[in-house]
């Protein structure tokens, strides 16, 4: 690896702490899912739950990734990509 390409231990703990933000974020987002598929899954059919969990994901999605560019949902490996996916 270059000199160039190493990143400074400040960089690093940014990173990091990054990763644990997203980590936190994501165990939050899953329990709040969770919770409220068992507080109206008596009163929604499960077809319907699922829509409507798949669309809010879709929303979250897109405003995460609007601001970067689309370009990101393309993968620099297509190859690899289609390998993980058969299995």
């Amino acid at each position: 690896m270059s000199e160039k390409n190493q990143k400074t231990p400040e960089q690093r703990r940014r990173d990091n702490l990054r990763g644990a933000v997203w980590a936190l974020g994501m165990v939050a987002g899953l329990g709040g899912v969770s919770i409220s598929i068992r507080a109206v899954k008596s009163d929604i059919a499960l077809e319907e739950l699922l829509f409507f969990r798949a669309f809010i994901g879709l929303i979250a999605i897109t405003i995460i990734m609007a601001p970067r560019g689309w370009r990101l949902l393309i993968p620099k490996r297509p190859g690899l990509q289609l390998v993980r996916n058969l299995f």
